[in-house]
């Protein structure tokens, strides 16, 4: 006995043609790459803000250990630059500061202090002006101000600055801080 054209047609409807399959996978496959490129941007974004957060507690652990040991400068024996050198002493001793711009690193006493250094600048000043080594005496020094730009390690953003002024207090200054 024959098959009716109404079980023909049910048998035919039942599965999923190429074509539909074909269109389900094309479909799919664009919004995976679009989940991805998503997911891509924001790790980019995350390790972005978490190297910035890196190279800024460095920044600030960097400037406060220049700032302590400007605060207690008793005299300044030598000045260059750029790249910056700042000879100086305090009561535990000499200390030199210096920008090594080859390989972009601030030492402390030739021990690395900050690394990706882009810019780095000291600024002395007394009551009115700038004070200047040799011509201006120790006593009338006021201010130090530390002014440096580091990079980011993988590129991207500019340098990030970074500034903090010192009074030191050991130059005999009568308006320094108090010890």
């Amino acid at each position: 006995m024959g098959t009716s054209k109404q079980e023909k047609n049910v048998n035919r409807e039942s599965g999923f043609t190429l074509i539909e399959m074909l269109a389900t996978l094309i479909l799919v496959s664009l919004l995976a790459v679009v989940a991805g490129m998503g997911l891509v941007k924001g790790l980019e974004g995350y390790l972005f803000v978490k190297d910035t957060t890196v190279l800024t507690q460095k920044a600030q652990i960097g400037l406060e250990r220049m700032r302590r040991e400007l605060v207690e400068v008793s005299n300044i024996t030598s000045i260059s630059g750029p790249p910056v050198t700042l000879t100086f002493s305090t009561p535990s001793g000499n200390r030199t500061i210096t920008h090594n711009t080859g390989s972009a690193e601030i030492l402390l006493d030739g021990n690395t202090l900050l690394d990706y250094v882009n810019s780095f600048n000291v600024t002395y000043l007394k009551s009115v002006g700038n004070w200047v080594l040799g011509t201006d005496d120790i006593r009338d020094l006021n201010e130090v101000t530390i002014s440096l730009a580091l990079d980011l390690p993988g590129g991207g953003a500019g340098p990030l600055s970074f500034t903090t002024s010192v009074n030191p207090r050991n130059t005999g200054n009568a308006n320094a801080p108090i010890n």
